[in-house]
This record gives structure tokens, sequence and C-alpha cells, in this order.
């Protein structure tokens, strides 16, 4: 799948001592060692990196951050030959169109309409010892796309193809999801491993892709996003702090179904429930809800409720 010309790899530096230890890397022209954080500077650093070296095959392996970066440098550079390995099953960044974009301390910038890989490679030996957080965490992600999809869905008068299918495919994940997880709880066996993992990187990039023309983020994700700019919450993972903003989200939307649902799979999955779990307290809420709204405005996200209700319930899930 390589094309004709100069090869880079592009991963952190722990990513690069697995590759070393399970395939020669001597194949590859350059390396590039990711900065940790998928920010302006670092994308300028990379992209420079690229263009001066003439690569024209970049295989970027790790997690979300360095593999929206790569995505990043393919929407500007298209002709450039994108591999992506994600060695996490905590994000689908490895396949979404999509790039989320942060400050060099780790908070919040924007999302990026990017480029998906050419190619995306899935070593299932990468993922059979991760700890349980990472798949815990890619459930909640995933599952998050079900729950903003529906707020869409059921608030979308003039429904057409896209919005059908984004919706009833985050259902059928849902569905399966909960099958698994109410089965096995955290012991999970090896194909349950292999399933989640498609789950979180494929399945659900794809309702991404597909919902390029219709809506699949809503109220978590933004309140998710704003909770980045509270540094004790940047050492948690994107689905840990999905899981407290699901419960957030539909506890303002009044949905009692929903929060059962997902109050259940918090607690199998043994994910953060309360904002202070994962370092948000009193003091920080006045922070939050600023940058929550910041986000919604600028990125108008449709919520169907007022910003005060919010504040409210905010406070009271410390």
């Amino acid at each position: 799948n390589l094309k004709k010309g100069k090869t880079a790899l592009f991963f952190d530096r722990y990513v690069r001592s697995i590759f070393i230890k399970k395939a020669d890397t001597n194949f590859a022209d350059e390396q590039i060692i990711f900065g940790g954080e998928c920010c302006p500077e670092e994308f300028r650093r990379v992209f420079l990196f690229v263009k001066e070296k003439n690569i024209k095959n970049l295989i970027a392996s790790g997690g979300g951050k360095i593999l929206d970066l790569a995505k990043y440098i393919k929407k500007i550079i298209p002709e450039i030959n994108l591999i992506n390995i994600p060695t996490s099953a905590a994000t689908c960044a490895a396949f979404t169109p999509v790039s989320v974009i942060y400050n060099k301390d780790g908070s919040y910038l924007n999302t990026l309409d990017t480029k998906p890989p050419d190619v995306l490679i899935i070593d299932y030996e990468f993922f059979m010892n991760l700890p349980f957080v990472f798949f815990a965490a890619g459930v909640m992600d995933t599952l998050a796309k079900f729950y903003e999809t529906e707020l869409f869905y059921k608030n979308e008068k003039n429904k057409n193809f896209f919005d059908n299918y984004t919706r009833d495919l985050a259902n059928i994940l849902k569905k399966n999801i909960f099958r698994i997880i109410n089965r096995y709880r955290t012991n999970l066996k090896e194909k349950d491993k292999i399933f989640l993992t498609d789950c979180n990187i494929i399945y659900s990039g794809l309702i991404s892709c597909v919902g390029s023309f219709t809506v699949t983020s809503s109220i978590a994700h933004a309140l998710a996003h704003a909770m980045t700019f509270i540094p004790a919450t940047r050492k948690y993972l994107h689905g840990e702090h999905i899981s407290v903003t699901l419960i957030i989200q539909e506890q303002l939307l009044g949905n009692k179904k929903h929060i059962i649902e997902i109050e259940k799979i918090i607690t199998k999955l043994d994910m953060p429930f309360k904002l202070s779990d994962i370092g948000i307290f009193e003091q920080d809420i006045d922070l939050l809800y600023e940058k929550y709204r910041q986000i919604k405005q600028r990125e108008k996200i449709y919520i169907p409720v007022n910003d005060d209700l919010m504040y409210n319930i905010m406070k009271k899930h410390i």
C-alpha cells in the first residue's frame, strides 16, 4: 500500500518501542516523534518536516491525538498516502473525517473537518493487553453517538437518509455493547475485545463519516470539550469525560429512561459518574459553564433547553 517515494513513521516514543519489537522499521526513510499534543504548533512542525523531506507515505500510529494530527496533514497535503495504525480502543479518531485541535496546554481549541486515512490497519494484538479502562472509555464515546444523534433525530422534522442511517447504526451498536457488557462486565473474552475494538474504531468512525451529512455531536461533546479548560481533567481519557457529560445531558433533557440506561452501563464499566470524579469541583463550575456556552454558540450546537438549567445541573452534579 506504499506509494513510490519517501516513507515516514509518525509515533510517540512509547509506540515507537512497540513497533521496533514487533516489526522491522528500517523500511522507513524518516521517523517523526510526536510532541504529545494535537495543537497548531505541533501541526506546523510536522507539516514542515513532511514538506521539506518530500514525504509520500505517512504511517501514523498511536492514540487519538497523533492520528487526528496525521489526518490534518492529509487534508492540507492530500497527495500524501496516509496509513493510520491505532493502538488505543478508547477513540474512533483513526477513521473519522474530523480532527480535534487543542491548545499547547491541552485545552480544547476547535474541531476541524479533515480527511480519513487512505488505509486503516488494526493489529488486534495491540489491544489484547490493554487496560480495561481503554475499552470502557471507547464504549462511552461510542454510546454518546447514539444519545446525541437521538437528540437531533427526535427534533428533526424532515429526516433524510443520512439522519436515519446514523441513528439506526448507533442504535445497533448500543444494543450490542449493552449485551456484551451486561454478560461479561470487565471479564471480556478475546472475541469481545475484538468486537469492541471494531465498535469503538470502525463502526463508530463510520457513523462520523456518514455523520458529515447530519448531526452526531451535541451537548455531551460540547461539555466534554469545555472540561479540558480545567487542568485536573486532562489526565482522564475523553471517554471518561463523556461518561459524566452523557448523564448531565440526559438530566438536562429530563429523559429518565436514558438516565437509567447510562447509569447502569457506567456502573458496570466503573466509569466516572460525577464531575468531582474527574477533578471538577464547585470552584470550577463558572469556568466550565462559560467555556461550554462559548463552544455551544461558536459551533452552533442545537440544545432545546436554556443555559440556566445547565448551570444548575452542573452544580448539583458535583
